[in-house]
This record gives structure tokens, sequence and C-alpha cells, in this order.
């Protein structure tokens, strides 16, 4: 019977059926035939589809291959239609400088446009980024009747990317502590944005560069956001962290956050990519060196789950909003195996973690 099904719905897909030709792009792409199920978007979209012009510039920028002018291109058409999702997606890619150079007045304007459009994520992220993050009407942002022009005003975007000071504690390697870096509001924003896509988190095979999510020395679940599930609450965080790195936001890779329930744990690791494996090799070519970690500890209320550096005889564990970074290639961007860590277990209660990975190209 879905044989049937699915046979069905490819023949009125190949005899123009838009929505049919949606459904078998989606599927495609879920079963990893990328091109193919991109392929079919086009056709919808060419043919006048917002839905498809939408979740096709999802796709373009945020899943490999990417394809970002095009992406930017299809959310500007789906925009132009009045969509209020594409309006977001154009807010997160403007702040990012994804398709067009990185304009906060031009992301501001979108999710805006957004709000106003009455796409629920756009209103509860503009009042959130004012200061209001627990509204009267946060129960049905559908039915708010704020003026969002009134409410964009309010967003202080030069504060939201001010860093604290960090603070130096080993030179070599490069390791340092921010304290209060994020705010508990924002803390607790992650956790919740975060909590229903938890899943079991994975390690790279360094020789094929391919996810293994049956990893003993890793336990825990994360949850990652790529730019078509990205906010603009998340959007600030992350350029907070490039102003204090002073590393270009476009090496960010796809922001986590990592969930230890009690007995989990990430064993000694390396986050570098290793030269001498050829899958790592390879992405370091395609994207440049994972030189720096930042971590954003989220929650308080555990026992355990310190960051461990077992060959400095050092392990860290933030309050609350405090963070911790450290480089784990060195300057001319060689590994630098000093910065085996571990994230280690919680014997008591549940730990959240925020982790920031960013690529650079050395040299």
């Amino acid at each position: 019977m879905a044989v049937s099904s699915t046979g069905n719905n490819e023949a009125r897909a190949s005899a123009g059926d838009v929505a049919a030709q949606i459904s078998v792009g989606l599927s495609l792409l879920d079963a990893g035939k990328t091109e193919e199920g991109r392929e079919w978007l086009r056709r919808a979209a060419g043919a006048g589809s917002t839905e498809a012009k939408l979740a096709l510039a999802e796709r373009l920028l945020s899943q490999e291959p990417y394809d970002i002018p095009a992406g930017y291109q299809w959310a500007q058409e789906a925009a132009a239609e009045g969509n209020g999702k594409a309006e977001h997606l154009l807010a997160m890619a403007s702040a990012e400088g994804l398709g067009a150079r990185q304009d906060w007045q031009a992301a501001l304007d979108h999710l805006t446009r957004s709000a106003e459009l009455g796409y629920p994520q756009a209103r509860a992220e503009l009042a959130a980024l004012a200061g209001d993050w627990a509204p009267a009407d946060a129960a049905d942002w559908s039915a708010s009747t704020r003026n969002w022009k009134v409410v964009r005003r309010g967003i202080d975007v030069a504060a939201w990317l001010r860093p604290p000071p960090a603070q130096g504690v080993s030179g070599t390697p490069r390791i340092a502590v921010i304290e209060r870096f994020a705010a508990p509001e924002v803390c607790r924003w992650l956790i919740e944005h975060a909590r229903p896509g938890l899943v079991r988190a994975q390690t790279i095979d360094p020789k094929t560069g391919r996810p293994h999510y049956e990893d003993a020395a890793r336990t825990n679940s994360c949850c990652a956001f790529d730019v078509a599930h990205m906010d603009m609450v998340l959007v600030m965080l992350r350029a907070r962290i490039a102003r204090l790195t002073q590393l270009p936001i476009l090496g960010f890779e796809d922001s986590q956050v990592l969930h230890y329930a009690p007995g989990e744990e990430f064993k000694p690791h390396f986050d570098f990519l290793d030269t001498r494996e050829p899958g790592h090799a390879a992405a370091i070519a395609s994207g440049g060196q994972r030189v720096l970690t930042f971590l954003v500890y989220l929650n308080e209320g555990y026992d355990g789950g310190e960051t461990a550096f077992p060959q400095l005889g050092w392990r860290y564990k933030g309050r609350t909003g405090d963070a911790l970074l450290f480089y784990n290639a060195t300057s001319d961007g060689a590994p630098d195996r000093r910065t085996l860590h571990a994230g280690t277990a919680t014997t008591h209660g549940e730990k959240y973690l925020f982790s920031q990975w960013v690529r650079f190209r050395v040299g």
C-alpha cells in the first residue's frame, strides 16, 4: 500500500501537481537524496509555490552542499509574497552575513516584518530582545495586538553585542573564563528551545568524516541549530562570541545545546580536526581548522559535570551564564594536544551547556 501511495505521489508530481512535487521533494531530502529532492522543490518553486520557495531556501542555506546566494534569493521571493517565516529566515541571514553583507538594522527590519505578518517566533524574539522575557500574551502570540515597530525600538543592539572581559587561565594552551557572559534569561531561553530537539550526541569518524551516534565515549544528548532553526536571541549570542574572540561569524559551526543526565559524560577527547586523518583533512580543506571551543554554562543545581583538562590538572564548572573558551590550535594552526578535555559525568541533577565551535583558515 505504501509503495502504491508513493508511486501515485510521484506520478502526480510528474504530471505537474505542485503539492505532490513538494511532498516528493521533501521525502527525497529526508532519504538523503539531496539533489533529486532539491530539483523537485525547484520545479514547485518555479511554478510559483511560496511553500516550495521557503523549503528550498531553508535547505540551501543550512544543509550541505550549500548554495547561499540561491537560498537567499528564494527566501527573498517567499518573503515578497508575504510569508512571515521567510522574513524570519532573512533576519537570520542578514544578521550572520549570509547572502548579503552583515547588517543588524536590516535583520531587525526583517524580524519586525515577520512579526507584523503574524509569525509567532519572531514576535517572541522581538519581545525578548527588548527585555520582555515573560509577556502576558506569550501563550497566544497570534492574538497579540502589539505595535512591533515600537517593540523593535526598545532593542539595544550595542548592549547585546558587548561582551564582559575575559580572564586568562592559561597562556599555553590559551584558556580563559568569562563571568556572566550570558544573562540568566538567555540561558533559560536556550534550554527551553533546545529541550524538544534533544537527540543522542554524535562523534565524527576521523577516517570518513561521517557521524557516529552510538559511541561509548559520548553518552550525552544535544540539539544543534542550523540557520533554518536559529532565532535572534541565539544569533545575538553568537555575535557576542565573535566580538569577544575577534573571529569571523562565517567560521561558526552550527551552535549546540548539550544535555547531561546523571551518569552521562563525554570522555577525554580533542575538538580540533586531526590533519593526519582523511575525514578531518577533508573538513579542514572545506572549512578550515576548528581553532576555538566556546562553552556557556546554562544552569546550576547539579553535582559533578566539570569540564576537565587532564594534561593540565585543571577543571572548571561555571555558574549560570559563565563561559569558558579555549583554543584547540596554536597560532600557526597546528593541533594543540594539551587541549585534551572531558565533560565529566554528572552524579545528581541535569546539566545544560551551550557549545560553539569556530573554524578558521590559518595561512
